[in-house]
């Protein structure tokens, strides 16, 4: 069962900072390997309308990388350098999505399906949180993916790179409560061109 989005404080470094919960049923077996075969990349199965630029970019400053085996998952963040900062969030969860995450050096188009479009059922899920306030875990605005792709060029253990990009990444204003992500009316839209990462791969803690 996919958790909630996780709230985790990393000492001095960096805080992932969020509230909203979710709860989606899956029958789908789940391995703690994060090296096995990739499913193949799937072409679009329904257009989503153009999402607003209202923001646009993004500069990290501090960002890592994680291993949660329990799930399991792969978590990267990103954060602003600004108090309250901004963040991207990429989650990977191995026996979710339509495609499946990858487990291995490979290529996804985000939002492509279904099941891509909504946080409770996506493999391959990137969030935007924008003035979070590590203090008290409080954030003004979220945001989920409505399109671009993802790259990655490095994955495999613990201790081991992980790396790749994000291009052509859009972002729309949403709400997420049980297992629902709702777009709020017209909310803002978040464009980002390209964001690279190389980081390590950690175990989560």
């Amino acid at each position: 069962m996919k958790s909630s989005l996780i709230c985790v404080l990393l000492a001095a470094v960096l805080v992932i900072a969020c509230s909203t919960e979710f709860v989606a049923d899956t029958d789908a077996d789940q391995s703690d390997a994060v090296d096995t075969t990739a499913e193949p990349a799937v072409d679009p199965v329904e257009e989503m309308p153009p999402t607003p630029c209202d923001r646009e970019g993004f500069t990290p400053d501090l960002d890592i990388a994680m291993f949660d085996p329990d799930l399991p998952q792969v978590l990267y963040l990103a954060n602003g350098p600004d108090l309250p900062f901004d963040q991207i969030r990429l989650d990977m969860f191995y026996g979710y999505g339509d495609p499946l995450a990858l487990e291995e050096p490979g290529f996804r188009v985000l939002a492509a399906t279904p099941d891509e479009q909504n946080y409770a059922t996506c493999g391959t899920c990137v969030l935007g949180l924008v003035g979070v306030y590590p203090d008290s875990g409080d954030y003004d605005k979220l945001f989920f993916q409505t399109g671009g792709e993802l790259e990655i060029t490095a994955l495999s253990e613990i201790g081991e790179p992980f790396a790749g990009t994000l291009r052509g990444l859009s972002l729309e204003e949403v709400t997420i409560e049980g297992s629902v992500t709702t777009p709020v009316p017209g909310g803002e839209g978040w464009c980002i061109e390209v964001l690279h990462f190389d980081t390590v791969l950690e175990p989560f803690d």
